[in-house]
């Protein structure tokens, strides 16, 4: 540890005017060019509280990094020793609340590796460069088993593209729940906002006591700033908005009211949906439905989405075409070829059966599906459509106004089965 230099500006304000913490292979760990703090003494002496009016932390640098997955980073030093000095302690400290009513951080740079991790040009976090960061916090109460913490203006920006041009929120938490209110965050081109989420818990008991309840407000995402996860949608420019309320527990999640739309409404998802976890019903008899994997995840929940209105116009296409082609090209063209779609219907599933009905209204005609399996493997497929124009979606076909009825009844796993179809031109 280096400290360039200490001032006491009696009676408050402290100043360092650089601070230096070397790993032990010697490589910084964490260097600030310079840090003040003004502290109120009088709290301190008579009520234990650590009150501090601001903070003031200038161009921090922190480096974080390990060798491999399975190695210690290189802070773990600094973990041990002060691990080292609790356990020597013989006597019981009294508790010790902080208060800081300002902290201010300005133009910091994080960096977090894994040193044998192969850079990407996604974002990575083990591959972390974080640049520019600054903040404003206060932190209104921190001891052992309460917080209340205020976060204004936090921005910065990463190495993969992505940057955070603002972020607040409000937290409280104690023992027996919290909130977390007045959540805003700002990207360049979109805005997600949450009113009020709130948790009711008992500390040191089991996550089952644990319930939530939140809203999304009417946020809009621009797909060019999610290209630090998705490369292709760099250049997307149009708004996609959404809403949604949403309440649960570790078990269960109810996501209410779901709407999604582009600016022009050439994309529209409006749903109600539902998952239960009900890893009680894995000893069902399941020995004839395939995929391991996905039959794990149906056995050990029950889930339900109902569907209002999904809706693609040709606009949505013409948009990917223009502006993100990469995408556009892994579309298949029988999709695009259907033109106008409005789509609404539901899918229930429990350990035992599962169900979906789906009415689709296209430019190639209306059909109408209803589906059935049950855990024996045993399914039911229906489907009517009337006017289907089998040629505007096929072009090589000569069938083009056709209304169409098909039954399908069999066993998966099974040769045998049944299939009825009608088609009138």
């Amino acid at each position: 540890v280096d400290l360039g230099g200490v001032r006491w500006l009696f009676p408050t304000d402290i100043v360092i005017d650089s601070l230096t913490i070397d790993d032990q292979e010697g490589e910084h760990l964490l260097f600030v060019s310079h840090i003040a703090a003004k502290v109120e003494w009088k709290p301190l002496i008579i009520d234990r509280q650590l009150s501090i009016r601001n903070i003031r932390i200038f161009h921090p640098n922190i480096h974080v990094y390990k060798a491999d997955a399975d190695s210690d980073y290189n802070f773990q030093f600094l973990i041990d020793a002060f691990a080292q000095k609790n356990k020597q302690k013989k006597k019981r400290s009294s508790r010790l609340s902080l208060r800081v009513n300002t902290l201010l951080v300005r133009h910091a740079h994080i960096c977090h590796r894994e040193r044998t991790q192969q850079p990407s040009d996604k974002f990575q976090f083990d591959n972390l460069s974080i640049d520019d960061l600054s903040a404003q916090l206060s932190l209104k109460t921190l001891s052992a088993d309460s917080a209340s913490i205020i976060v204004r203006h936090l921005k910065f920006r990463e190495q993969s593209g992505l940057r955070i041009d603002d972020l607040y929120f409000r937290l409280v938490a104690n023992r027996q729940g919290a909130t977390l209110a007045n959540f805003q965050l700002c990207m360049p081109h979109s805005t997600l906002k949450f009113d009020t989420i709130w948790a009711a818990y008992n500390w040191g008991y089991e996550e089952e006591n644990i319930v939530f309840k939140g809203k999304i407000q009417p946020s809009y995402v621009t797909p060019t700033d999610l290209a630090f996860v998705i490369p292709q949608t760099k250049g997307l420019t149009e708004r996609i908005h959404f809403s949604a309320d949403f309440t649960g527990s570790p078990s269960r999640i109810n996501i209410k009211e779901i709407d999604i739309h582009s600016a022009h409404r050439d994309l529209v998802l409006r749903a109600d949906a539902k998952l239960t976890h009900n890893s009680s019903m894995l000893g069902s008899d399941t020995h004839r439905l395939p995929s391991p994997e996905g039959l794990k995840f149906a056995m050990e929940n029950d889930f339900s989405i109902n569907l209002h209105e999904a809706t693609i116009t040709q606009g949505i296409w013409t948009l990917l075409a223009d502006e993100a082609p990469e995408i556009y090209s892994l579309i298949p063209q029988q999709l695009i070829s259907i033109g106008h779609t409005t789509t609404a219907g539901s899918l229930h599933h429990n350990c035992h059966l599962t169900t979906m009905d789906l009415w689709a209204d296209t430019e190639a005609g209306n059909l109408k599906t209803h589906m059935e399996l049950n855990n024996q493997g045993h399914y039911t497929i229906a489907l009517d459509g009337e006017g289907v124009n089998i040629a505007q979606v096929f072009p090589a076909s000569p069938m083009t106004q056709t209304d169409i009825t098909l039954l399908a009844k069999g066993t998966i796993g099974s040769e045998q089965g049944t299939l009825n179809t009608l088609l009138d031109s």
